[in-house]
């Protein structure tokens, strides 16, 4: 199991930092760090948490493609789980604000806004490419279940701790800037 070192200042939610940093590491950014697992995890108040990974089973929806989906043409399945307001959608350079949950294809949590104190906000640009593809559908209030294929995913990564499969995720978008 590897370890993941996230600077919490800039990303709440340890998982979009974890994408974040997995871009960085794969672009060679030096302000993000792979930890070897023989490191103690510690967990420290303030800028910096190591973390696991991946978590324990919690709360993981079915797996399963629900048949009512939607599929766009790279692959990227959805449904919308709950109606937003308005019309205006976000752009690639839109920061945004979200509260999400995401299992990886064995159900196990891999990472939590509910879980790590509160929505994030970042740029689009900043996350994996189902998240850029798929926010982009949604409006303000609106809720949708993502099944993002890995190509969309961590499939590219040269990296060996990180899911290769498919991710599920439940994003509810909060805001647009």
């Amino acid at each position: 199991m590897h370890y993941v070192l996230v600077d919490r200042a800039r990303v709440k939610g340890w998982g979009l930092a974890l994408c974040i940093t997995l871009g960085a590491l794969m672009s060679g950014c030096a302000s993000a760090h792979s930890v070897s697992p023989k490191k103690e995890p510690t967990t420290k108040r303030g800028k910096i948490t190591l973390r696991k990974a991946i978590e324990p089973r919690r709360n993981a929806p079915p797996t399963r493609i629900d048949p009512k989906a939607q599929t766009t043409p790279s692959g990227l399945r959805h449904m919308r789980l709950k109606a937003g307001t308005g019309d205006t959608h976000p752009s690639p350079s839109s920061h945004i604000t979200v509260h999400y949950m995401g299992w990886t294809e064995e159900g196990r949590v891999l990472d939590s806004s509910y879980q790590s104190g509160g929505p994030a906000r970042f740029k689009l640009t900043q996350v994996i490419k189902g998240w850029q593809e798929g926010v982009q559908l949604m409006v303000v209030g609106e809720k949708r279940r993502f099944w993002i294929p890995g190509h969309l995913a961590y499939a590219d990564s040269p990296m060996t701790h990180v899911p290769k499969g498919m991710l599920t995720f439940d994003i509810e978008l909060l805001s647009i800037e």
